[in-house]
Order: C-alpha cells, then structure tokens, then sequence
C-alpha cells in the first residue's frame, strides 16, 4: 500500500503536463493592443487575453489596480467596485458591479485577489479568483457564480511594461453563450 501511495505522489504531479491547453486564436490587434481568444474543455465561454506595451511602471500599474473604487474608470463595463476586506498588503477581496445591455440584469461579482511579484524578474502576477460571499447583497444583480483572472505586468527597458490580461467566467442564466462568445472579445481591448 505504501509503495502506491509513493507511487501516485509522484505520478500525480507529471499527469499535469500531458492535459494539452489549446493555442490562443488571434482576434485582431488595433492601437497596440493585441486579443486574442480560446475554447477551453468544460466551458461553454471561451477565455479572453488582452495584451499591449504601456510606458509606465509596475508600481503605477499595481497602484491602480489597488485603487478599487477607480475601477469603472478603466475596467470594461464596470459600474462600481468596492473594498470588501484588504486581507494583508497583498491580499484582498472585492464586489464588482457590471453594467450589461438592456434587458440584461448588471452581473455581480465578489472575488479574492493576490498580488505575486517574482524577486528575480519582478514581473508582478494578480490573480483574481471568485468566492460564494452571503454577506454581500446582490442589490438587483445577477451574482456571477465563476470568475478567474489574471494581469501579468512584465517591466521592460526605458520605462516600458508588458501588461497582459486574462480572464474566463461564467455571467449566469439570461445571456445567450453565442452572444457573450461573439462579443467577449470586446472586454480585454476596452479594459
């Protein structure tokens, strides 16, 4: 029995690297911008990356995703965002309220985000994963029950920063898959 265990631990690990992801399919590439798309197994919306070069740096970058309630500034279809509860310097969790076209309900989400900065090629990581929070109404909304996202900012020479931006989610009943699939690629430009 021990002798499987040991087994399956070291197994395991390796199966990952088999689980085949498939290529991003470019969109189009307009002012610098470049979204791109892909159908992932298991999801009926496909995942979103937006990727462009901005000349400022991390720290101005990560100031702004820091300052939640700016959001509706930057964040495609973004109505308000709020500070639910800051975990730690680089650990919080947010509501986010999206404006959706009538007679669509706005969409709600809450996640938890994480701010990861590598010491060595200090690109910066910000993972944003939903959570189930009760505690906060949904005011009208349709809560979105799935949401993962991800922004990698990657410092470059002469003050420039690669800024990545991915996302996959589900927004719920109410909104046919064909339409949220044929706009989707809207969000990464816009934001």
């Amino acid at each position: 029995m021990k002798t499987l265990k040991l087994f399956l631990f070291i197994l395991i690990p390796f199966l990952g690297l088999f689980i085949i992801v498939p290529p991003w399919k470019t969109e189009y590439e307009k002012n610098g911008i470049t979204v791109s798309t892909r159908k992932l197994e298991g999801y009926s919306i496909k995942e979103f990356k937006g990727e462009t070069r901005m000349h400022t740096n991390l720290g101005s970058l990560v100031r702004i995703f820091e300052s939640v309630p700016t959001y509706q500034m930057w964040a495609y279809n973004c109505k308000n965002a709020a500070m639910v509860r800051k975990f730690n310097a680089n650990k919080g969790r947010v509501h986010v309220v999206l404006k959706m076209p009538w007679p669509i309900k706005n969409r709600d989400v809450v996640y938890d985000y994480e701010i990861i900065q590598n010491k060595v090629t200090k690109t910066v990581v910000m993972n944003v994963q939903s959570v189930s929070d009760s505690t906060i109404a949904t005011n009208g909304n349709v809560r979105m029950k799935f949401m993962e996202s991800t922004y990698i900012l990657t410092p470059l020479a002469n003050n420039l920063t690669n800024v990545e931006f991915s996302s996959i989610s589900d927004p719920d009943v109410g909104i046919p898959i064909s339409v949220i699939n044929l706009f989707i690629a809207d969000a990464p430009y816009y934001t």
